[in-house]
């Protein structure tokens, strides 16, 4: 790439970054360890989830000079414009414009470039801060650890949970005092719209359902086409599209490959077990869903499938008669925000428990009833035998009946606020 066009790319983002106006996150880095460490720090996520506005949240935190930032978006660069030797002359430009200051490398997307992994390194050696955003999983976290071993932190960033939710509204978080009645219920009617449309940040900002809708579409196409078909040269689009629609209505539940392969088996379409094995691959590299296998079985049994935003879903399928699953899949993504992970779910012929982890188990339910206390207490016995001294709970969305059911229940706000 010329080098005063470089130039003008630095000038021309330090005012967009600068300027950019954005609502705090909740994740909060560890500067001096990435300091003190020299590390790459490596924002991971899917697209449209708010990595770019996190950069800028770094920069505040940072307390960076707006000289300082090198913010480049490889989403909107033409890939064959920028190779490998171009990150060291980006730093020449930069030194050009501005010799007096020490910059602080920003790269978003990084994935779109064929090679990164090599510029990356020529920086880190030369003892420059780097953060950079993705979303593949494996060409960030894979490829980039096979170049630069230990020398890379990943942090995963998500659509907003539901605290986030509600700063994004203007309205106070969940944390503190008791709340009211009055707020419970003010609580309550806003988790049912962020369970309706999720947690992407620009569709909470959006007023209008159209506007909303016509969003997750757009990223619906993204994730398909760029992330998946284009970034893997896949030629099968009809079998990528088949499984989208299979996963989405799935999930929440447990998936079968033999099952599938024989449904396409049967409508005439040659598609390999392998092959959907790895296009399956490819939707959880790109982070649009997540698959946890059953504790009874480890890797060899069927799997479980949720997805990133709960909006996807509701999206696609009618609402409001699916808010079991969608509240389950929030469950399901808080945990993970919260670094339980790995989690797994336990089936036997005794029962399910929803969800694993190593330090508790816990059940998911829209509503907990007389009819259904048992089987959701015998779920959740079941999970904690498996570790006798951890924590456990039944997590439920509509508070009205919890006095007539059990002490292991808790509603879902006041569980967040533990």
């Amino acid at each position: 790439m010329d080098k005063e066009r470089l130039k003008q790319i630095i000038l021309d983002n330090q005012e967009t970054v600068w300027n950019r106006k954005y609502i705090p996150r909740d994740k909060i880095l560890p500067y001096k360890d990435l300091d003190r460490l020299e590390k790459i720090v490596a924002i991971m996520g899917p697209r449209r989830a708010g990595k770019t506005y996190f950069l800028k949240q770094i920069t505040g935190e940072l307390d960076l000079q707006k000289e300082q930032i090198v913010f480049i978006d490889f989403s909107e660069i033409s890939v064959e414009d920028y190779t490998p030797v171009d990150f060291e002359l980006t730093l020449t430009a930069y030194y050009e414009l501005f010799p007096d200051y020490k910059p602080y490398f920003f790269f978003d997307e990084i994935q779109e470039i064929a090679g990164f992994e090599r510029g990356l390194k020529l920086l880190l050696n030369k003892g420059y801060k780097i953060f950079i955003t993705g979303s593949s999983s494996k060409m960030v976290v894979e490829d980039l650890a096979s170049v630069l071993r230990g020398k890379v932190m990943n942090f995963y960033l998500y659509p907003l949970n539901f605290p986030e939710y509600l700063k994004f509204k203007g309205v106070n978080t969940i944390s503190g005092g008791n709340l009211t009645t009055k707020q419970r219920a003010v609580m309550i009617n806003l988790l049912m719209d962020f369970l309706k449309w999720g947690g992407f940040p620009e569709v909470v900002l959006s007023e209008k359902d159209e506007t909303k809708s016509n969003l997750l579409s757009s990223y619906l196409d993204v994730m398909l086409f760029r992330d998946i078909i284009e970034r893997y040269s896949v030629k099968n689009i009809h079998i990528i599209d088949k499984l989208f629609w299979k996963l989405v209505q799935s999930f929440t539940k447990e998936i079968s490959i033999n099952k599938w392969f024989n449904d396409f088996k049967s409508q005439g379409l040659k598609v390999s077990k392998d092959t959907l094995h790895l296009y399956l691959k490819y939707f959880e590299d790109s982070f649009f869903v997540y698959f946890i296998n059953n504790r009874n079985k480890g890797n060899t049994g069927l799997k479980k499938v949720y997805l990133v935003d709960s909006g996807i879903y509701n999206h696609v399928k009618s609402f409001p008669s699916d808010k079991g699953k969608a509240f389950e899949n929030l469950v399901f993504l808080d945990l993970i925000r919260m670094g339980n992970t790995p989690l797994s779910f336990f089936r036997t012929a005794q029962g399910e428990t929803d969800f694993i982890y190593e330090n508790g188990a816990c059940q998911v339910c829209f509503s907990l009833t007389e009819e259904n206390a048992v089987r959701e207490l015998r779920g959740l016995d079941l999970g904690l035998s498996l570790h006798p001294h951890s924590n456990g709970k039944i997590i439920v969305l509509d508070e009205t009946k919890l006095s007539a059911s059990t002490d292991s229940a808790v509603s879902y706000l006041d569980w967040l606020r533990e």
